[in-house]
Protein backbone atom coordinates (compact mmCIF):
# COMPACT_ATOMS: atom_id res chain seq x y z
CA UNK A 1 0.00 0.00 0.00
CA UNK A 2 1.02 3.60 -0.47
CA UNK A 3 0.35 6.32 1.59
CA UNK A 4 0.19 9.60 -0.02
CA UNK A 5 -0.78 13.51 0.67
CA UNK A 6 -1.13 16.55 -0.80
CA UNK A 7 -0.18 19.48 0.95
CA UNK A 8 0.68 23.04 -1.21
CA UNK A 9 3.19 22.21 -2.99
CA UNK A 10 4.74 19.14 -1.23
CA UNK A 11 4.16 16.09 -1.98
CA UNK A 12 4.63 13.33 0.34
CA UNK A 13 4.89 9.49 -0.40
CA UNK A 14 5.15 6.80 2.51
CA UNK A 15 5.46 2.95 1.11
CA UNK A 16 6.19 -0.38 2.38
CA UNK A 17 7.14 -2.95 -0.49
CA UNK A 18 3.48 -2.45 -1.45
CA UNK A 19 2.39 -3.79 2.11
CA UNK A 20 0.36 -1.89 5.46
CA UNK A 21 2.70 -1.29 7.90
CA UNK A 22 3.07 -3.55 10.03
CA UNK A 23 4.80 -4.43 13.57
CA UNK A 24 8.15 -3.33 13.55
CA UNK A 25 10.86 -0.66 13.81
CA UNK A 26 10.75 2.25 11.20
CA UNK A 27 13.71 4.47 11.07
CA UNK A 28 13.29 7.73 8.53
CA UNK A 29 16.32 9.90 7.85
CA UNK A 30 16.49 12.86 5.51
CA UNK A 31 18.77 16.01 5.78
CA UNK A 32 17.93 18.81 8.11
CA UNK A 33 15.21 20.70 5.18
CA UNK A 34 13.46 17.61 4.18
CA UNK A 35 10.81 17.55 6.19
CA UNK A 36 10.56 14.40 8.32
CA UNK A 37 8.44 15.88 11.34
CA UNK A 38 6.19 17.32 8.30
CA UNK A 39 6.05 13.81 6.63
CA UNK A 40 5.48 12.26 10.32
CA UNK A 41 2.43 14.50 10.65
CA UNK A 42 1.04 12.87 7.62
CA UNK A 43 1.20 9.25 8.65
CA UNK A 44 -0.26 10.06 11.81
CA UNK A 45 -2.86 12.12 9.80
CA UNK A 46 -3.20 9.33 7.70
CA UNK A 47 -3.93 6.34 10.63
CA UNK A 48 -6.04 9.36 12.75
CA UNK A 49 -5.05 11.18 15.45
CA UNK A 50 -7.12 8.95 18.29
CA UNK A 51 -5.07 6.14 16.71
CA UNK A 52 -1.87 7.69 16.88
CA UNK A 53 1.01 8.27 19.49
CA UNK A 54 2.76 10.96 18.37
CA UNK A 55 6.02 12.48 20.46
CA UNK A 56 7.03 15.54 18.82
CA UNK A 57 10.87 16.82 18.79
CA UNK A 58 11.30 18.79 21.93
CA UNK A 59 8.05 18.41 23.27
CA UNK A 60 9.74 16.70 26.31
CA UNK A 61 12.65 19.11 27.20
CA UNK A 62 12.01 22.01 30.05
CA UNK A 63 11.91 25.13 28.70
CA UNK A 64 11.24 27.12 31.98
CA UNK A 65 11.83 25.63 35.56
CA UNK A 66 8.59 26.71 37.37
CA UNK A 67 6.18 25.35 34.03
CA UNK A 68 8.23 22.23 34.36
CA UNK A 69 8.18 21.70 38.01
CA UNK A 70 4.20 22.04 37.69
CA UNK A 71 4.01 19.84 34.81
CA UNK A 72 5.74 17.21 36.80
CA UNK A 73 3.14 18.14 39.58
CA UNK A 74 0.32 18.00 37.61
CA UNK A 75 1.60 14.33 36.84
CA UNK A 76 2.05 13.14 40.21
CA UNK A 77 -1.07 14.71 41.15
CA UNK A 78 -2.96 12.49 38.53
CA UNK A 79 -1.07 9.41 39.58
CA UNK A 80 -1.53 10.15 43.38
CA UNK A 81 -5.08 10.54 42.49
CA UNK A 82 -5.71 7.13 41.07
CA UNK A 83 -3.28 5.48 43.34
CA UNK A 84 -4.99 6.88 46.60
CA UNK A 85 -8.43 5.94 45.46
CA UNK A 86 -7.38 2.53 45.08
CA UNK A 87 -5.30 2.29 48.33
CA UNK A 88 -7.98 4.46 50.56
CA UNK A 89 -10.75 2.51 49.20
CA UNK A 90 -11.22 0.16 52.15
CA UNK A 91 -10.95 3.86 54.33
CA UNK A 92 -13.33 5.11 52.64
CA UNK A 93 -16.12 2.42 53.16
CA UNK A 94 -15.53 2.82 56.74
CA UNK A 95 -15.33 6.66 56.29
CA UNK A 96 -19.35 6.36 55.01
CA UNK A 97 -20.34 4.09 58.01
CA UNK A 98 -18.80 6.42 60.64
CA UNK A 99 -20.74 9.36 59.13
CA UNK A 100 -23.90 8.05 60.17
CA UNK A 101 -22.78 7.40 63.91
CA UNK A 102 -23.77 10.82 66.02
CA UNK A 103 -21.85 10.65 69.37
CA UNK A 104 -23.00 13.73 69.91
CA UNK A 105 -26.97 12.50 69.77
CA UNK A 106 -26.15 9.59 71.55
CA UNK A 107 -24.56 11.75 74.75
CA UNK A 108 -27.69 13.37 74.80
CA UNK A 109 -30.11 10.40 74.48
CA UNK A 110 -27.72 8.91 77.66
CA UNK A 111 -28.25 12.25 79.57
CA UNK A 112 -31.93 12.82 79.12
CA UNK A 113 -32.19 8.87 79.78
CA UNK A 114 -30.35 9.25 83.01
CA UNK A 115 -32.04 12.53 84.20
CA UNK A 116 -35.96 10.68 83.44
CA UNK A 117 -34.66 7.75 85.53
CA UNK A 118 -33.59 9.71 88.32
CA UNK A 119 -36.92 11.32 88.12
CA UNK A 120 -38.79 8.37 87.87
CA UNK A 121 -36.73 7.01 91.13
CA UNK A 122 -37.11 10.12 93.13
CA UNK A 123 -40.85 11.26 92.40
CA UNK A 124 -42.36 7.73 94.27
CA UNK A 125 -45.29 9.67 95.18
CA UNK A 126 -46.70 10.37 91.82
CA UNK A 127 -46.13 6.10 91.63
CA UNK A 128 -49.95 5.03 90.86
CA UNK A 129 -50.91 1.64 89.25
CA UNK A 130 -50.76 2.86 85.62
CA UNK A 131 -46.70 3.89 86.57
CA UNK A 132 -46.69 -0.04 88.49
CA UNK A 133 -47.45 -2.07 85.19
CA UNK A 134 -44.52 -3.78 83.75
CA UNK A 135 -45.02 -2.37 80.36
CA UNK A 136 -44.93 1.19 81.94
CA UNK A 137 -41.30 1.43 81.50
CA UNK A 138 -40.85 -1.57 79.08
CA UNK A 139 -37.55 -1.97 76.86
CA UNK A 140 -37.87 -2.87 73.40
CA UNK A 141 -37.08 -6.19 71.52
CA UNK A 142 -33.65 -5.64 69.87
CA UNK A 143 -33.99 -6.71 65.74
CA UNK A 144 -31.12 -8.37 64.84
CA UNK A 145 -29.14 -7.20 61.89
CA UNK A 146 -29.43 -9.25 58.64
CA UNK A 147 -27.17 -7.36 56.75
CA UNK A 148 -24.25 -9.66 56.95
CA UNK A 149 -26.16 -13.11 56.31
CA UNK A 150 -27.58 -10.97 53.38
CA UNK A 151 -24.60 -10.44 51.78
CA UNK A 152 -23.06 -14.78 52.57
CA UNK A 153 -25.98 -15.51 50.36
CA UNK A 154 -25.86 -13.43 47.44
CA UNK A 155 -21.78 -14.50 47.70
CA UNK A 156 -23.00 -18.16 47.87
CA UNK A 157 -25.37 -17.79 45.32
CA UNK A 158 -22.82 -16.47 43.02
CA UNK A 159 -20.64 -19.65 43.60
CA UNK A 160 -23.30 -21.52 42.69
CA UNK A 161 -24.06 -19.88 39.67
CA UNK A 162 -20.75 -19.10 38.12
CA UNK A 163 -19.88 -20.69 34.86
CA UNK A 164 -16.36 -18.94 33.76
CA UNK A 165 -14.52 -20.35 37.08
CA UNK A 166 -16.65 -23.63 37.44
CA UNK A 167 -13.56 -25.95 37.00
CA UNK A 168 -11.66 -24.28 40.36
CA UNK A 169 -14.57 -23.46 42.33
CA UNK A 170 -15.50 -27.57 41.77
CA UNK A 171 -12.12 -28.25 42.87
CA UNK A 172 -12.43 -27.28 46.31
CA UNK A 173 -16.52 -26.98 46.83
CA UNK A 174 -18.47 -29.56 45.02
CA UNK A 175 -21.53 -28.60 43.42
CA UNK A 176 -23.86 -30.24 46.13
CA UNK A 177 -22.45 -29.03 48.89
CA UNK A 178 -22.25 -25.51 47.91
CA UNK A 179 -26.42 -26.28 46.70
CA UNK A 180 -27.11 -27.52 50.94
CA UNK A 181 -25.13 -24.83 52.29
CA UNK A 182 -27.39 -22.16 50.03
CA UNK A 183 -30.43 -23.88 51.44
CA UNK A 184 -29.31 -23.67 55.08
CA UNK A 185 -28.46 -20.28 54.78
CA UNK A 186 -31.79 -18.96 53.60
CA UNK A 187 -33.05 -21.10 55.91
CA UNK A 188 -31.73 -19.27 58.83
CA UNK A 189 -32.32 -16.12 57.32
CA UNK A 190 -36.51 -17.12 57.15
CA UNK A 191 -36.04 -17.97 61.00
CA UNK A 192 -34.32 -15.05 61.83
CA UNK A 193 -36.30 -12.62 59.12
CA UNK A 194 -39.49 -14.50 61.03
CA UNK A 195 -38.12 -13.75 64.51
CA UNK A 196 -37.47 -10.36 63.19
CA UNK A 197 -40.77 -9.57 62.42
CA UNK A 198 -42.43 -11.39 65.65
CA UNK A 199 -40.41 -8.72 67.64
CA UNK A 200 -41.62 -5.85 65.46
CA UNK A 201 -45.48 -7.02 65.71
CA UNK A 202 -44.70 -7.34 69.98
CA UNK A 203 -42.51 -4.13 69.49
CA UNK A 204 -45.51 -2.00 68.18
CA UNK A 205 -47.83 -3.30 70.85
CA UNK A 206 -45.33 -2.78 74.20
CA UNK A 207 -45.31 1.10 72.61
CA UNK A 208 -48.88 1.81 72.34
CA UNK A 209 -49.52 0.19 75.65
CA UNK A 210 -46.92 2.27 77.11
CA UNK A 211 -48.08 5.29 75.51
CA UNK A 212 -51.47 4.84 77.06
CA UNK A 213 -50.21 4.14 80.64
CA UNK A 214 -48.22 7.06 80.77
CA UNK A 215 -50.65 9.39 79.58
CA UNK A 216 -52.94 8.32 82.41
CA UNK A 217 -50.20 8.16 85.14
CA UNK A 218 -49.09 11.70 86.91
CA UNK A 219 -45.91 10.05 87.36
CA UNK A 220 -42.42 10.36 85.01
CA UNK A 221 -41.89 8.14 82.89
CA UNK A 222 -38.25 6.79 81.24
CA UNK A 223 -37.10 8.19 77.99
CA UNK A 224 -36.66 5.10 75.67
CA UNK A 225 -32.82 5.05 74.55
CA UNK A 226 -31.07 1.67 72.76
CA UNK A 227 -28.02 1.49 74.60
CA UNK A 228 -27.07 -1.23 73.19
CA UNK A 229 -26.55 0.74 69.74
CA UNK A 230 -25.39 3.48 71.60
CA UNK A 231 -22.29 1.61 73.18
CA UNK A 232 -21.91 -0.36 69.40
CA UNK A 233 -21.55 3.24 67.62
CA UNK A 234 -18.92 4.38 70.47
CA UNK A 235 -16.82 0.95 69.79
CA UNK A 236 -16.98 1.64 66.03
CA UNK A 237 -15.88 5.19 66.38
CA UNK A 238 -12.91 4.14 68.64
CA UNK A 239 -12.04 1.45 66.11
CA UNK A 240 -12.14 3.90 62.77
CA UNK A 241 -9.96 5.81 65.30
CA UNK A 242 -7.58 3.05 65.17
CA UNK A 243 -7.60 2.44 61.87
CA UNK A 244 -7.03 5.75 60.23
CA UNK A 245 -3.87 6.15 62.69
CA UNK A 246 -2.59 2.53 61.41
CA UNK A 247 -3.08 3.98 57.65
CA UNK A 248 -0.67 6.81 58.48
CA UNK A 249 2.00 5.18 59.86
CA UNK A 250 4.60 5.96 57.31
CA UNK A 251 5.57 3.88 54.83
CA UNK A 252 6.22 3.23 50.72
CA UNK A 253 3.43 1.29 50.01
CA UNK A 254 3.78 0.72 45.96
CA UNK A 255 6.99 0.30 43.72
CA UNK A 256 7.02 0.49 40.23
CA UNK A 257 10.00 0.32 37.81
CA UNK A 258 10.23 2.16 34.84
CA UNK A 259 13.26 1.63 33.24
CA UNK A 260 15.90 2.88 35.39
CA UNK A 261 13.67 4.85 37.32
CA UNK A 262 11.22 3.84 39.88
CA UNK A 263 7.67 5.16 41.09
CA UNK A 264 6.93 4.89 44.50
CA UNK A 265 3.53 5.96 46.41
CA UNK A 266 4.51 6.75 49.84
CA UNK A 267 1.99 7.04 52.62
CA UNK A 268 2.06 9.03 56.13
CA UNK A 269 -0.01 11.77 57.85
CA UNK A 270 -0.25 15.36 56.91
CA UNK A 271 1.52 17.70 58.92
CA UNK A 272 -0.40 21.65 58.49
CA UNK A 273 -3.51 22.36 57.07
CA UNK A 274 -1.58 23.52 53.77
CA UNK A 275 -1.60 20.17 52.99
CA UNK A 276 -4.85 19.48 53.49
CA UNK A 277 -5.61 22.96 51.21
CA UNK A 278 -3.44 21.80 48.43
CA UNK A 279 -5.27 18.62 48.15
CA UNK A 280 -9.14 20.27 47.71
CA UNK A 281 -7.34 22.42 45.15
CA UNK A 282 -9.74 24.78 46.99
CA UNK A 283 -9.27 28.32 48.71
CA UNK A 284 -11.41 27.01 51.84
CA UNK A 285 -9.69 27.51 55.18
CA UNK A 286 -8.38 23.69 56.83
CA UNK A 287 -7.21 25.55 60.09
CA UNK A 288 -10.15 24.16 62.35
CA UNK A 289 -10.38 20.79 60.52
CA UNK A 290 -6.56 20.30 61.33
CA UNK A 291 -6.64 21.21 64.84
CA UNK A 292 -8.96 17.88 65.30
CA UNK A 293 -6.59 16.15 62.67
CA UNK A 294 -5.21 13.46 65.70
CA UNK A 295 -8.72 12.82 66.64
CA UNK A 296 -10.11 11.42 63.18
CA UNK A 297 -13.83 11.04 64.04
CA UNK A 298 -14.13 14.70 65.24
CA UNK A 299 -11.60 15.72 62.43
CA UNK A 300 -14.41 13.90 59.97
CA UNK A 301 -17.36 16.47 61.32
CA UNK A 302 -15.18 19.50 61.00
CA UNK A 303 -14.57 18.22 57.07
CA UNK A 304 -18.26 18.20 56.90
CA UNK A 305 -19.14 21.76 58.12
CA UNK A 306 -16.14 23.02 55.27
CA UNK A 307 -18.88 21.75 52.56
CA UNK A 308 -18.01 22.27 48.41
CA UNK A 309 -15.76 20.71 47.12
CA UNK A 310 -14.47 18.75 50.28
CA UNK A 311 -16.93 15.72 49.29
CA UNK A 312 -17.86 13.01 52.00
CA UNK A 313 -17.41 10.74 49.19
CA UNK A 314 -13.78 11.90 49.15
CA UNK A 315 -13.15 11.91 52.90
CA UNK A 316 -10.72 9.37 53.05
CA UNK A 317 -8.20 11.31 51.38
CA UNK A 318 -7.80 13.82 53.95
CA UNK A 319 -7.28 11.24 56.46
CA UNK A 320 -4.03 9.90 55.06
CA UNK A 321 -1.71 11.89 52.80
CA UNK A 322 -0.41 9.72 49.92
CA UNK A 323 2.34 11.07 47.11
CA UNK A 324 4.12 9.79 44.24
CA UNK A 325 7.58 10.18 44.09
CA UNK A 326 10.05 9.38 40.74
CA UNK A 327 13.63 8.13 41.52
CA UNK A 328 15.95 8.09 39.80
CA UNK A 329 18.84 4.61 39.51
CA UNK A 330 20.45 6.41 42.96
CA UNK A 331 17.24 6.11 44.93
CA UNK A 332 17.28 10.30 44.30
CA UNK A 333 14.17 12.23 43.55
CA UNK A 334 14.49 13.08 40.08
CA UNK A 335 16.56 16.21 38.70
CA UNK A 336 14.89 18.41 35.75
CA UNK A 337 16.76 16.47 33.21
CA UNK A 338 15.56 13.09 34.32
CA UNK A 339 12.17 14.09 34.07
CA UNK A 340 11.97 14.80 30.96
CA UNK A 341 13.99 11.35 30.60
CA UNK A 342 11.41 9.74 32.41
CA UNK A 343 8.23 11.45 30.63
CA UNK A 344 9.85 10.02 27.25
CA UNK A 345 9.43 6.37 28.67
CA UNK A 346 6.28 7.18 29.87
CA UNK A 347 4.54 8.43 26.96
CA UNK A 348 6.55 5.24 25.30
CA UNK A 349 4.90 3.24 27.25
CA UNK A 350 1.54 4.49 27.31
CA UNK A 351 1.75 4.40 23.38
CA UNK A 352 0.38 0.62 23.68
CA UNK A 353 -3.35 0.94 23.14
CA UNK A 354 -2.18 3.04 19.94
CA UNK A 355 -2.10 1.56 16.48
CA UNK A 356 1.11 3.51 15.32
CA UNK A 357 3.93 5.09 17.27
CA UNK A 358 5.57 8.18 16.19
CA UNK A 359 8.74 9.44 17.19
CA UNK A 360 10.34 12.78 16.33
CA UNK A 361 13.99 12.76 16.76
CA UNK A 362 14.66 11.76 20.29
CA UNK A 363 18.18 13.22 20.30
CA UNK A 364 17.53 16.27 20.30
CA UNK A 365 16.59 16.01 23.94
CA UNK A 366 18.47 13.69 25.44
CA UNK A 367 22.02 11.90 25.93
CA UNK A 368 23.22 8.83 23.65
CA UNK A 369 23.34 7.16 26.96
CA UNK A 370 19.89 7.38 27.81
CA UNK A 371 19.18 6.41 24.29
CA UNK A 372 20.81 3.37 24.01
CA UNK A 373 20.15 1.98 27.53
CA UNK A 374 16.60 3.06 27.96
CA UNK A 375 14.73 4.43 24.69
CA UNK A 376 16.28 1.75 22.20
CA UNK A 377 15.30 -1.11 24.15
CA UNK A 378 11.85 -0.03 24.89
CA UNK A 379 11.19 1.04 21.40
CA UNK A 380 12.10 -2.04 20.28
CA UNK A 381 9.61 -3.93 22.82
CA UNK A 382 6.91 -2.19 21.59
CA UNK A 383 8.08 -2.66 17.78
CA UNK A 384 6.91 -6.17 18.16
CA UNK A 385 3.49 -5.24 18.60
CA UNK A 386 2.89 -2.07 16.94
CA UNK A 387 4.69 0.35 13.52
CA UNK A 388 6.96 2.73 15.12
CA UNK A 389 8.51 5.40 13.00
CA UNK A 390 11.70 7.15 14.70
CA UNK A 391 13.03 10.50 13.09
CA UNK A 392 16.74 10.69 13.76
CA UNK A 393 20.06 12.16 12.51
CA UNK A 394 22.04 10.47 15.50
CA UNK A 395 23.64 7.33 14.92
CA UNK A 396 22.80 5.76 18.76
CA UNK A 397 19.00 5.43 17.62
CA UNK A 398 19.82 5.19 13.94
CA UNK A 399 22.52 2.44 13.74
CA UNK A 400 21.93 0.36 17.35
CA UNK A 401 18.96 0.28 17.83
CA UNK A 402 18.51 -2.07 14.55
CA UNK A 403 15.80 -0.71 12.65
CA UNK A 404 13.39 -3.20 10.45
CA UNK A 405 13.07 -0.67 8.05
CA UNK A 406 14.63 2.29 6.71
CA UNK A 407 12.86 5.40 4.77
CA UNK A 408 15.12 8.26 3.80
CA UNK A 409 13.46 11.47 2.75
CA UNK A 410 15.03 13.43 0.19
CA UNK A 411 13.97 17.13 -1.29
CA UNK A 412 13.85 17.35 -4.90
CA UNK A 413 12.85 20.87 -6.47
CA UNK A 414 11.94 21.34 -9.96
CA UNK A 415 11.54 25.04 -11.19
CA UNK A 416 8.49 26.16 -8.01
CA UNK A 417 7.80 22.63 -7.52
CA UNK A 418 8.96 20.57 -4.39
CA UNK A 419 8.74 16.93 -4.59
CA UNK A 420 9.77 14.84 -1.43
CA UNK A 421 10.69 11.38 -2.39
CA UNK A 422 10.94 8.39 -0.23
CA UNK A 423 13.63 5.59 -0.50
CA UNK A 424 13.00 2.22 1.03
CA UNK A 425 14.44 -0.48 2.33
CA UNK A 426 16.03 -2.86 4.82
CA UNK A 427 18.99 -2.25 6.55
CA UNK A 428 20.70 -4.97 5.25
CA UNK A 429 20.57 -4.02 1.30
CA UNK A 430 22.70 -2.15 -0.47
CA UNK A 431 20.59 0.14 -2.09
CA UNK A 432 16.99 2.27 -0.80
CA UNK A 433 14.33 2.21 -3.89
CA UNK A 434 11.99 4.87 -4.49
CA UNK A 435 8.47 3.85 -5.47
CA UNK A 436 9.49 5.43 -9.01
CA UNK A 437 12.42 2.96 -9.45
CA UNK A 438 15.30 5.83 -8.28
CA UNK A 439 17.88 4.20 -6.18
CA UNK A 440 20.46 5.30 -3.50
CA UNK A 441 22.96 3.71 -1.93
CA UNK A 442 21.85 2.77 1.59
CA UNK A 443 25.80 3.07 2.92
CA UNK A 444 25.94 6.80 1.91
CA UNK A 445 22.76 7.27 3.46
CA UNK A 446 24.02 6.07 6.83
CA UNK A 447 27.38 7.81 6.58
CA UNK A 448 26.37 11.30 5.32
CA UNK A 449 22.72 11.09 7.93
CA UNK A 450 23.76 9.45 10.84
CA UNK A 451 28.23 10.07 10.87
CA UNK A 452 28.06 13.87 8.97
CA UNK A 453 29.41 11.70 5.81
CA UNK A 454 32.30 9.71 5.09
CA UNK A 455 35.37 11.91 6.00
CA UNK A 456 34.04 12.91 9.11
CA UNK A 457 33.23 9.47 10.23
CA UNK A 458 36.89 8.36 9.49
CA UNK A 459 38.15 11.48 10.99
CA UNK A 460 36.00 10.56 14.32
CA UNK A 461 37.12 6.98 14.14
CA UNK A 462 41.11 7.95 14.17
CA UNK A 463 40.57 10.19 16.53
CA UNK A 464 39.02 7.22 19.02
CA UNK A 465 42.13 5.13 18.23
CA UNK A 466 44.75 7.96 19.20
CA UNK A 467 43.31 8.41 21.83
CA UNK A 468 43.19 4.75 22.99
CA UNK A 469 46.48 4.10 21.58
Amino acid sequence: MALSKLNGNSHFEIFDDGQKLSAGLNVLLGDRSSGKSHTLQRICDWFGAENTRYIRQFDLVARHEAEDEQKFKDFLSEKTTLYSREYLEDLQIAVGQVLEIDLKSDEVSVEQYVSSLVAYARDTSKHDAFSKAILYNEELFQLKNLEGLEKLISATKRLVSNVEYRPIIDKHIALPQLHKLYVELMTNFCRQKEANQKKEWVNTGIQDIKAKLQRKSSAPSVTDVDLLRIATNKRAAAKFEELVKAARVSKISHRKKKGSFEIVAQVGPFTNAGDLKEVSRSKKGFSAAFARYDRPYEFLQELRKIGSPVEASDFSKYLVKVEYKILNKDGLVASGGERSEFFLLDKIEGASSAEVLLIDEPESSFDNHFLKAEVNEIIKEMSKKMPVVVVTHNNTVGVSIRPDYILYAKKEVTGREIKWRIFSGSPTSKTLKSTDGHELTTREILLGNLEAGVATYEERSATYENLKN
